[in-house]
């Protein structure tokens, strides 16, 4: 019996592109909603359990939430939820 490979694989730098492009925007996002890392810490202290690191990068962009705290980050900043639907070409947000 032969083996069918189903769908594409997608390349490894463009899922790394992919990566830096949604860590870059996120930031984006957060400093537009929380001027200082100190106003984000404190604002979604509650929201996201994560360390005060994991916040910082991903306040200066180093890395990218998980899928289930980018939707915590999402339901908190609006910033952030059009950041996210800017990146899946969706420009309106509902």
């Amino acid at each position: 019996m032969s083996s069918k490979k189903v769908g594409k694989v997608l390349p490894k730098i463009f899922i790394d592109n992919l990566e830096q492009e949604i860590a870059t925007h996120i930031a984006a996002a957060l400093r537009k909603d929380f001027p200082t890392i100190k106003c984000a810490a404190t604002a979604l202290a509650e929201q996201v359990e994560v360390s005060m690191d994991t916040l910082k990068k991903w306040y200066n962009g180093r890395n990218t939430p998980s899928a289930a705290n980018l939707i915590v980050l999402a339901r908190s900043s609006a910033s952030v939820r059009r950041a996210l639907w800017h990146l899946i070409g969706d420009a309106e947000d509902s």
